[in-house]
Parts: structure tokens; C-alpha cells; sequence
């Protein structure tokens, strides 16, 4: 699992390069324990669409350069009230976001929603 608060000093997450400088956590996490990645958002007071999208971008390479097309992410106490914008940006990257019933954000890929390769998109 990967404490959000541990790794910044920001309590409102909105730039996309504050989601990038997880990415060395996001490897290490992928290769020690596989999926489901986990992120706990505790002690952080919002998070934008932009960020949430780089966040998926971050994990979405880092799966790739593990050889792995389906992954599962869960967000631990999200800061921010699920909404339309936050499911579109699952949309727009062939995922599922959903909320659960305890109020975490579960976002998937199955190996059969793997997303078409698009040139010159990375």
C-alpha cells in the first residue's frame, strides 16, 4: 500500500507532476506484491481529475514495463466525492471506476479491456 502523505507535502493533490513523482513507488509496489495496488489517501484534503488521470498514466506504464495488461487499483480514503468526471476519466482510458459501499474507488482493467494501441499515444 502506498500512504499518499508519505510521499508529499501537499494536502490538496491537483498538479499532474505531483502523480508523477510516485512512480518509483508504484514500481517498487508492483514488483513486491502484484495487484491489487492500493493508495491511502488519508490526511489528504482533495485531489483533482488531472491528477487522478496522471496517477492512472503513472500506473498504467508501470504495469506495461512489468508485462502486465490488466491491473486493479483501489483508493483508500479518496479526499474527494466520486463523481461523472472522475468515471469519465476511466472511460477515456478503458477502465472501470467504480465506488464501493465503504466508500473506496476501485479502478480495473481486465486482461479483455486491454486498450487498443493508438500510434504515437504512450
Amino acid at each position: 500500500m502506498i500512504a499518499i502523505r508519505d510521499f508529499t507535502s501537499n494536502r490538496v493533490l491537483v498538479t499532474r507532476e505531483s502523480a508523477r513523482t510516485l512512480g518509483d513507488q508504484v514500481d517498487k509496489a508492483i514488483q513486491g506484491h502484484g495487484r491489487p495496488l492500493r493508495f491511502d489517501f488519508e490526511g489528504i484534503q482533495g485531489l483533482t481529475p488531472s491528477f487522478l488521470d496522471e496517477l492512472i498514466a503513472v500506473v498504467e506504464r508501470a504495469f506495461q514495463r512489468a508485462s502486465q495488461t490488466a491491473f486493479r487499483i483501489e483508493i483508500l480514503s479518496p479526499p474527494t466525492q466520486f463523481s461523472a468526471k472522475f468515471a469519465a476519466i476511466g472511460r477515456g482510458r478503458d477502465l472501470a471506476i467504480t465506488e464501493s459501499r465503504d466508500g473506496s474507488w476501485l479502478i480495473e482493467r481486465t486482461d479483455n479491456q486491454a486498450p487498443a494501441r493508438h500510434p504515437g499515444k504512450r
